[in-house]
């Protein structure tokens, strides 16, 4: 389910902002882990409002009569999980900038290009875009960080990437400083396309469900939430 938001600082325009959940690729895989409490589990967060669902390897064996075409999401952490995607075809593959050599091997499938502000800083990402060959094979951008005293820095490069790139945006907040949920509510009502959060207690990744609870609790205008 995307979720509507009005956004001031684009005056009356609807902004659909899709929901990401990656906790099947942080939390560890239990040995009694079956097809069906798989279903079970990701059935679940689709209910909960969740666009789709990322996975890796570990669950290759647990989606063989999934149609993974749509709504999943393959986390690529070697060159060799192409074949894999290849195979079964995902919404989209996510790919960090040292595997993205890999990129023109997969087919049917689109690519997130991720990128670490712990290595570029938010006030450098635009100037390194333009330099950089990551968006060549984009069809959505994705920003993973801390944004820990960075929220204004945040806005604007949302802001000035929307207008510089046609390439949509995806924003994963870390909450290594415990301030994950400021800029994943940042990122969400100032034009983020995206956001990846994960269900469920990580050691740095901001909480799905404390977001829709942080939402229910805001003051920003509640008739956009889905009923």
């Amino acid at each position: 389910m995307c979720y509507n938001v009005h956004n001031n600082e684009r005056g009356s325009e609807n902004i659909k902002v899709s929901i990401i959940d990656n906790s099947l690729v942080n939390m560890g895989r239990s040995t009694t882990a079956n097809e069906e409490i798989f279903k079970d589990y990701v059935i679940s967060l689709f209910r909960c409002g969740v666009d789709y669902i990322e996975i890796d390897g570990r669950f290759a064996d647990l989606t063989k009569t999934i149609d993974t075409s749509r709504h999943f999401i393959f986390n690529v952490q070697f060159p060799t999980d192409v074949s894999y995607i290849n195979e079964k075809a995902f919404s989209y593959a996510v790919l960090p900038l040292n595997l993205l050599f890999i990129a023109p091997a997969i087919r049917n499938t689109r690519i997130i290009v991720e990128l670490n502000t712990d290595r570029i800083p938010v006030e450098e990402l635009i100037e390194r875009l333009y330099d950089n060959y990551a968006l060549k094979y984009a069809s959505m951008l994705r920003i993973t960080g801390s944004f820990s005293d960075k929220l204004d820095e945040l806005k604007r490069f949302i802001y000035e990437f929307r207008h510089k790139f046609a390439v949509p945006i995806d924003i994963c907040p870390l909450d290594t400083n415990l301030d994950g949920l400021d800029a994943a509510f940042c990122a969400y009502m100032n034009g983020s396309d995206a956001l990846t959060l994960s269900f469920g207690e990580t050691n740095c990744y901001t909480s799905l469900e404390k977001f829709l609870i942080y939402l229910l609790f805001s003051s920003f205008d509640k008739s956009f939430l889905p009923r």
